[in-house]
């Protein structure tokens, strides 16, 4: 009960003990600001494709690939071109859109969650975890059938985030109402 002010100001004030087990939410997190930059620069990226293959959804995929090739100077012949351009012509604008749609929304689902957790929004730490932990299975897969430096760093990265958010997860983010840890 509360009996008035107190005059000790080395006394604790009365503060439910359960308020006290809550950790401050503004410590220094220099992994969670990696995985945010990660998250945010990845979002620019696909947002970016996503606008520039919806520009090509009209044009003549064979004739801009020619293009790209004569302006950068590659030394590409014959051979290249052409096996680009046989690659090319089975793409229809109907793929395209849909690469377009995919790359921006999942662009603007990365956008989401970097946004979430620059305010270490709880909501946005497990979809990060989620997001992450979906794509293991595929990368381990994809690891299996084709070996590749890469494919094995993107797996440790992603192994890394889920492990890194889901074992940090009380310090990092706030508790909001409904969400069990």
């Amino acid at each position: 009960m509360f009996a008035g002010p107190r005059t000790d100001p080395k006394a604790a004030p009365d503060i439910p003990p359960l308020l006290h087990s809550i950790p401050p939410r503004n410590q220094r997190a220099p992994t969670l600001y990696a995985i945010i930059v990660f998250k945010l620069v990845k979002a620019v990226f696909l947002l970016l494709f996503a606008f520039a293959v919806f520009n090509l959804r009209n044009s003549n995929l064979q004739e801009e690939l020619s293009r790209v090739f004569a302006d950068a100077n590659l030394g590409f012949q014959g051979g290249a071109v052409a096996a680009a351009a046989e690659v090319i012509q089975n793409i229809s604008p109907r793929t395209i859109q849909f690469l377009a749609a995919g790359s921006f929304l999942y662009g603007v689902f990365s956008l989401i969650e970097g946004t979430g957790l620059i305010f270490r929004a709880a909501w946005a730490g497990w979809m990060v975890i989620a997001e992450s932990a979906v794509f293991v299975p595929l990368e381990l897969w994809e690891v299996v059938q084709h070996f590749s430096l890469t494919a094995i760093l993107i797996l440790i990265l992603n192994i890394a985030i889920v492990w890194y958010l889901y074992a940090n997860r009380l310090r990092l983010f706030s508790k909001a109402p409904g969400l069990a840890y």
